[in-house]
């Protein structure tokens, strides 16, 4: 990214982060052309994803791949520009910005990123120009790399002590998953966020411990779905940032006999998400085993938090 040759040292100040990786969405007939085309791809947060082009466009984030209308707050470079190409990716008509923007993922909200010029389809009737998306992944996935942060839960509930952690699940794994089989503590917290319109709800487990559809009766829930569309800073583009979590309390949920039981007598909660399951949306249905550890310590009188 500090080569030169490559990006004119534009983006030096990327070079140094590490597993940042850039990919570049273009009209030039690669792997991820934009022209008549949906194209999606991978990335986590961190990331960062480069336009370029030559002709008239912009990039502005829309709903799904079928709506063009930009949404407030969202990534919107403003006014289309014309980039009349030059040598070494270049524009002969002025600098490089007037065919290139770059979004760095680095603190958005994991999810679907559809984004368009602003009339890919809607004001020609027919696909053109630029409606693309992509799937941005979150940072560390919770049951595969770093874990929760022991203290983490002091932010949101003082009485967990700094032993209590906060454990995220995200619908950002493959397919708009939720990490599956996650390890949890008896003082964690465990908070659903999601991208797209899903309702979660726990749910009762089929035989082999995996969630069914089902609902457990009294269980945790949510009464009805939350749309989230990912923005800046974690947040939800339309507003609904604090409705698009579910938080429960897994000593709380212990003690009032609201966790499953396997053979062995370890606990575990299964949840289950239904999402919109419509093409050019941005969830499906997925569910997560979460089993409560007893290699995590928990102490019932914990260390105030500050």
């Amino acid at each position: 990214m500090s080569n030169s040759s490559i990006y004119g040292g534009r983006y030096s100040q990327f070079a140094s982060r590490p597993g940042c990786t850039i990919y570049e969405v273009n009209n030039f007939q690669t792997a991820a052309h934009f022209d008549w085309v949906q194209p999606n791809f991978n990335a986590k947060q961190g990331d960062l994803v480069l336009f370029r082009w030559t002709g008239i466009h912009n990039v502005v984030q829309v709903h799904d791949v079928t709506q063009d209308a930009p949404l407030s707050g969202g990534i919107n470079i403003g006014s289309k520009t014309n980039c009349v190409g030059g040598p070494a990716y270049s524009c002969a008509n002025g600098p490089p910005t007037l065919g290139e923007f770059l979004i760095d993922t680095a603190n958005y909200r994991p999810g679907n990123i559809h984004i368009s010029d602003g009339c890919a389809m809607t004001c020609t009737g027919h696909t053109t120009g630029m409606n693309m998306e992509y799937d941005l992944r979150f940072a560390v996935l919770t049951n595969t790399h770093v874990p929760p942060v022991p203290g983490s839960c002091c932010a949101i509930n003082k009485a967990k002590g700094t032993a209590g952690r906060v454990v995220e699940i995200y619908n950002a794994n493959d397919g708009a998953q939720f990490d599956y089989n996650v390890p949890v503590g008896c003082g964690d917290l465990v908070r659903f966020r999601w991208a797209g319109k899903l309702k979660i709800y726990q749910s009762t487990p089929n035989s082999n411990g995996s969630p069914s559809r089902n609902a457990k009766g009294g269980g945790i829930a949510m009464p009805s779905a939350v749309e989230c569309i990912p923005g800046p800073n974690m947040g939800c583009l339309q507003g609904t940032t604090s409705a698009a979590q579910l938080m429960f309390d897994v000593d709380q949920e212990i003690r009032r006999g609201n966790a499953e039981t396997d053979s062995n007598g370890q606990n575990f909660f299964d949840f289950y998400g239904l999402g919109e399951n419509t093409s050019g949306f941005t969830s499906a249905d997925t569910g997560t085993l979460l089993y409560v550890d007893a290699n995590i310590p928990y102490n019932p009188n914990p260390t105030p938090c500050p």
